[in-house]
């Protein structure tokens, strides 16, 4: 192997935490009922690991930061309505127990699941 490059793939998964991206496939209006908001059960979703979910933490696009510490950018617009652009998209916390995630069109959301005993 060539220096400074690291071969992960040897290393077994880590099955303890997992990344999740959930994307609405189709955008405002294309269809009259598959463009309308989704929402999943995350824990129903997962179910075939048949394990616990101890923690679902919403993160960035890239997984890098959670949603919390998103900057949005904000710029003029002409002929668009600000508060009816940011009502679009879907910041809020996901549901516990069950473990509900809404998709509006065209959203893509990032979670890392993280699986064993619940915290206290």
């Amino acid at each position: 192997m060539a220096n400074g490059i690291y071969d992960s793939s040897s290393d077994p998964p880590n099955l303890k935490r997992i990344l999740i991206r959930l994307q609405h496939l189709y955008e405002k209006d294309e269809h009259p009922v598959l463009s309308k908001p989704v929402t999943l059960d995350l824990a129903k979703f997962l179910s075939p690991f048949n394990k616990s979910i101890a923690e679902i933490s919403e993160r960035s696009l890239s997984a890098i930061w959670p949603t919390s510490q998103v900057k949005r950018w904000t710029w003029k617009t002409i002929g668009v309505d600000i508060n009816e652009a940011t009502n679009e998209s879907n910041q809020d916390p996901v549901g516990m127990a069950p473990f509900n995630v809404t998709l509006n069109a065209q959203e893509i959301r990032t979670f890392f699941v993280t699986f064993g005993k619940k915290p206290n």
